[in-house]
């Protein structure tokens, strides 16, 4: 997931952020790596199939606390501000980044049951 999320970014970076702006490019950007982690993780869960709902559930909610720890980690290694990492968390400012936290909980407990 790693790959898909840096391989997404810098297509955003240099390939539409600049002609769509940043707030469209992160909607974008969000919505693309979504859409490819279902594809990923469906795969995953395909060939690894958690032994129960519980299991799958707690697969997700690693990968979460991994994304979080990266997210987080990453930027303040960057040594960014509290504000500019909290800011893609706002939904009310138009970014989905929190759709990409549910993807990666949930999807694991989605394909267990499909």
């Amino acid at each position: 997931m790693l790959v898909i999320a840096v391989v997404n970014g810098v297509v955003r970076e240099f390939a539409y952020r600049k002609r769509i702006g940043e707030l469209a490019a992160h909607q974008l950007s969000t919505v693309i790596g979504s859409s490819l982690f279902l594809v990923y993780i469906r795969a995953i869960i395909h060939v690894w199939r958690p032994a129960s709902p519980q299991m799958a559930l707690g697969v997700g909610l690693l990968w979460l606390a991994l994304t979080l720890v990266f997210e987080f980690g990453f930027g303040r290694a960057r040594k960014l501000p509290w504000t500019t990492l909290l800011r893609d968390y706002n939904i009310f400012a138009g970014r989905l980044w929190i759709l990409v936290l549910l993807v990666v909980t949930f999807a694991p407990l989605l394909f267990y049951y499909l």
